[in-house]
């Protein structure tokens, strides 16, 4: 371990960084570094010890934890850590995300990212529940927190993830907090600090969050639904196991509350940011279309005259990140038995926010989707994060619309079908670099989001009057 000076810590600090960095990835290199580290007990257990440090060794916790992680999914190098080994892993980490004094926000953040991505298997997931009696009520609990704002994003992931498996009394807590979690949805920028500290490679724009298509309808398009997980892309390597549950998507279904198959559906285009193909694809898109400059078409602007909004912004990272974790948050607690319209309703009130005021804000995050598929802000190439928004955003409209039929006039008054056609015309490159970039086995189960906004928009130009 090693010594306390400065100098020492900040040295062994960057070693860890780019360790951290060598094992995230699912090419030959990064499996060989995974494998040779655990080859070698003395180094997983120096890792492993740094969580047992105070708070004196927070920096080196930051990258330790994500190594751990790593090693913790790796099918090859799982083992080696052993049963206990993970168990004692994810409990340092509930202990650093409850702790309440002596952790820095960036810890904590990178202890609910890694948290987020260790319950994508169900043994781990119950291993997190079982960490307390009221796991879930203190997650939601912590969401309205003003000090958890910058880790606010990746309890939201992991959340998610928990939603699946938990019982009707921690489901009827998330329902009374449905009101915090639409907050965060309606005025992004409150979030805006959040997940500021970088998140784990591996937990792109899904554990950020989203689950993206859980949100189906069991009186539209069954087959479809069935087949809805929009997201399950993620690495086979560290995937596999629950990958092949990950089919949840029967709103209206006595069988959608399975847990494991609603728990596997969340956050699974992990692959994006570690496949070589992707990078590739993305970095040659970006160019051809900073060469090209932006593209003016009639699709540019698809406001009804009528709108007269002005020009939308972006939406930067930390804004996408936390906009897709909540969303996928919402859609899992809706989809749910236990909440019903009035439920919803109310929920909208403790905002407050009329129906009016809240679809007004569901058509603004489209409106800052469209056009946005290319990252110009941060100077990198397509972001998954506005595809994964989009699909949600139409899964929740489409919720609503079923549960709530008297909404589809509001959907219609506010010119939603239209926002959500120019969005899936500006997402259809993003969507085909996924296509071509997933294997066979990743595009089994793959929902595009034209099938999704068809759905949608079906409902809403049903009866209207041309």
């Amino acid at each position: 371990m090693p010594r306390d000076d400065g100098i020492t810590m900040e040295i062994t600090e960057k070693a860890l960084e780019v360790v951290s960095m060598l094992v995230s990835g699912t090419d030959e290199t990064n499996e060989k570094i995974r494998r040779e580290i655990c080859s070698n007990g003395i180094a997983v257990n120096d890792i492993r010890s740094i969580l047992e440090k105070g708070h004196m060794y927070n920096k080196l916790k930051v990258p330790a934890t994500k190594i751990l992680t790593e090693l913790s999914l790796d099918t090859f190098t799982q083992p080696t850590l052993g049963l206990d080994g993970v168990a004692i892993f994810i409990n340092y980490l509930m202990g650093i995300l409850f702790a309440a004094a002596n952790v820095s926000e960036e810890l904590k953040n990178t202890a609910g990212e890694a948290l987020a991505v260790l319950a994508m298997d169900n043994a781990n997931c119950m291993r997190i529940m079982n960490f307390s009696r009221e796991t879930i009520q203190l997650l939601t609990d912590m969401i309205p927190m003003e000090n958890a704002r910058l880790y606010q994003t990746a309890i939201a992931q992991l959340l998610m993830q928990l939603c699946a498996n938990s019982n009707p009394a921690e489901r009827e807590h998330l329902k009374t907090n449905l009101h915090e979690v639409l907050k965060v949805i309606c005025n992004v920028e409150q979030a805006e600090n959040a997940n500021q500290v970088g998140s784990l490679q591996h937990n792109s724009g899904p554990q950020q969050a989203a689950n993206t298509n859980q949100a189906g309808s069991s009186q539209h398009n069954t087959d479809q639904q069935q087949a809805a997980n929009a997201n399950q892309v993620g690495s086979p390597q560290h995937n596999s196991g629950q990958q092949q549950a990950a089919n949840a998507n029967q709103v209206g279904s006595s069988q959608h509350n399975s847990g494991q198959q609603q728990a596997a559906n969340t956050n699974q285009i992990g692959f994006l940011q570690h496949n070589p193909v992707w990078a590739l694809f993305s970095w040659s898109l970006y160019c051809l279309n900073s060469f090209l400059g932006p593209r003016h078409t009639h699709a540019a602007n698809r406001n009804n005259p009528s709108d007269n909004l002005p020009a939308v912004a972006q939406l930067e990272g930390a804004k996408r990140k936390s906009l897709a974790a909540f969303l996928g948050l919402t859609m899992q607690i809706c989809d749910k038995p236990e909440i019903n319209p009035n439920d919803f309703d109310n929920a909208l009130a403790l905002i407050p926010l009329s129906m009016d005021d809240f679809v007004d804000k569901l058509n603004h995050i489209i409106e800052q989707c469209k056009g946005h598929a290319f990252d110009s802000l941060e100077g990198k190439g397509p972001s998954v994060e506005y595809l994964i928004i989009i699909k949600t955003v139409t899964k929740l409209c489409t919720w609503m619309m079923q549960r709530k039929p008297d909404c589809i006039t509001v959907f219609q008054n506010r010119n939603t079908s239209t926002k959500l056609q120019g969005a899936l015309e500006d997402m259809r490159d993003l969507e085909l670099g996924i296509l071509l970039t997933g294997s066979t086995r990743d595009m089994d189960n793959y929902q595009t989001l034209s099938t999704i906004v068809g759905v949608a928009r079906q409902m809403m130009d049903a009866n209207v009057q041309v």
